[in-house]
């Protein structure tokens, strides 16, 4: 009789606006514990990226394998604020990472941030906890604090010590609703232990405990919320752990855009950051820098722990983010609408010490973090469905290639409705990225001569040939997720094929989804309604 190999718990850590450039194992001088030693017992990937830079429909593509456009969600509030939100609501009939592993035979926990229309509970988890948590009637074996409760254990009263804040005159400067803030400061008399960061991996702990106990295999998402996330408030020592002369300015800081699309020119200034010298991004991203290794001490302290109660052999580790950090890039304060590397490349590292990973590589495979799922899912001995978007990398955790089809490529998007067309959709390999922007010129970065994607090269003749391949590709990964932008992309993306030029010879054309009378003037002539056509 076979012997039954044991399933290993997971433990999927998502930092929040997290740059690759954070890392000390990806080449850059930080002080980040916590990657190097994943790094150096597990794969690191430097080219991981987002699927999409705005929070919650990214969180939404790694709860499900599934892309962004295929779900619908081009934005953090898809609908307008009377709606809130609509990041796939519960019910909705897609399933995620709860209804792969719990029939699997696994007890799945949630901490932090999930960002979607509904608590993790809704999803599938069993137990969950947050800052705010208050319904722990609806947990199954977690007793959740709040961080209210939590400093109270630590014998914190901020109503009578309120935290005081330095934000030197030094830091950036941003525009919101009419007033003036800093991007960044110095808590002045509060520790690393105090902070929300702090409580959130620390109910990561306790979940791990509680777990333990019940003698099977868990799975537990520890979501870091507004760490590092701006604004980059950070006790000592990170507060002066990086040196703001020490802050290299970016290549491609102050540059012109003279040949990007209109929007990228009128979107610079939205922050009203445009004006800010490199000497107050600098203090700011030290500060940045300075929250980074902040939670560095975390996951450093988390891996400790899974050491000393005999968890890290069976234990598989990720570390993922949201997105990453533009923090001035382009002149960019935060995330819009340009998928630019800056905003989309983020750290991504697997540990799993009885896996049997080619530990300490470092991987240039272009993985996203939606990945994740059907990742840890073929680690665990399941099966992701066919139909899964995102695909699995554990061939490169163990030195062997491993690419999406001929090429290997990562597709992008962000933003865009059928009200505005707003869309923005790429295309990136490790020479080449193109995008594709609905209302706009498209871009085309030869990433081998210009990392900093300063020259856009959209309308160089030499580049004919490659940007039709990648417009090409882009066409197909449209059409496989169903993208609603297909039909509006279709003329720009298929070079040589019919676009739609009118045969004045030919009989008039029929009319679309007018099936009778009852319908007329109530269907558009838009291809998103075919689904609609005689209900």
């Amino acid at each position: 009789m076979g012997t039954v190999r044991k399933l290993p718990n997971i433990i999927i850590i998502t930092t929040d606006h997290h740059s690759y450039n954070a890392l000390a194992s990806n080449g850059f001088n930080r002080y980040s514990p916590g990657s190097d030693r994943l790094a150096r017992e597990g794969v690191g990937f430097s080219h991981a990226t987002t699927t999409t830079v705005m929070c919650g429909p990214a969180r939404c593509a790694m709860q499900t394998g599934m892309y962004p456009n295929y779900l619908g969600l081009p934005n953090n509030r898809w609908g307008g604020r009377r709606v809130r939100t609509q990041l796939l609501p519960p019910g909705s009939g897609v399933r995620t990472l709860p209804d792969y592993f719990r029939p699997a035979g696994y007890v799945c926990g949630f901490v932090g941030k999930l960002h979607m229309s509904g608590s993790p509970l809704d999803y599938g988890y069993d137990d969950y906890s947050q800052a705010d948590f208050r319904d722990t009637t609806r947990n199954r074996h977690f007793q959740g604090r709040t961080f209210s409760e939590y400093l109270a254990e630590k014998k914190v009263d901020i109503e009578a010590d309120p935290p005081l804040i330095d934000q030197t005159e030094h830091a950036v400067r941003y525009w919101y609703k009419g007033s003036w803030y800093a991007m960044s400061g110095r808590l002045t008399n509060y520790r690393r232990e105090h902070t929300y960061t702090a409580c959130t991996f620390d109910e990561g702990k306790r979940m791990i405990e509680c777990y333990r106990s019940l003698n099977k295999p868990f799975l537990i998402q520890l979501n870091i919320d507004q760490a590092p996330h701006w604004p980059y408030i950070v006790p000592e020592p990170y507060a002066s752990m990086y040196r703001p002369k020490e802050m290299k300015e970016w290549p491609n800081f102050r540059d012109p855009l003279g040949d990007h699309p209109l929007r990228s020119k009128i979107a610079r200034d939205i922050w009203r950051t445009g004006g800010e010298p490199w000497e107050r991004w600098a203090e700011s991203i030290s500060k940045y820098y300075g929250l980074c290794s902040l939670v560095e001490d975390e996951v450093a302290d988390l891996l400790s722990f899974l050491d000393h109660n005999r968890l890290a052999e069976d234990s598989i580790v990720v570390w993922t983010a949201d997105h990453g950090a533009p923090n001035g890039a382009h002149g960019v304060f935060d995330k819009d609408h340009r998928i630019i590397d800056e905003a989309y490349r983020i750290p991504l590292l697997v540990r799993y010490p009885r896996g049997e990973l080619e530990c300490g590589l470092l991987s240039d495979a272009l993985v996203q973090n939606a990945d994740v799922l059907p990742t840890i899912m073929e680690l665990a001995d399941l099966t992701p469905p066919a139909e899964m978007h995102s695909r699995s990398f554990a061939p490169a955790l163990h030195g062997r290639p491993r690419a999406r089809g001929e090429i290997d490529y990562c597709f992008l998007s962000n933003g865009g409705d059928p009200t505005t067309l707003a869309a923005v959709r790429a295309i990136r390999t490790h020479s080449f990225k193109y995008i594709f922007n609905a209302c706009d010129i498209d871009e085309l970065y030869d990433l081998r001569d210009d990392p900093a994607e300063m020259r856009n090269r959209i309308d160089a003749p030499r580049y004919a040939r490659e940007l039709k391949r990648l417009r090409s590709l882009l066409h197909d990964v449209l059409t496989d997720t169903d993208d609603w932008v297909t039909p509006f992309a279709f003329s720009r993306l298929i070079d040589g094929k019919d676009t739609g030029s009118i045969d004045e010879s030919a009989p008039p054309p029929p009319t679309h989804y007018i099936t009778g009378p009852h319908t007329f003037g109530l269907r558009t002539n838009c291809p998103w309604h075919s689904r609609d056509a005689g209900r």
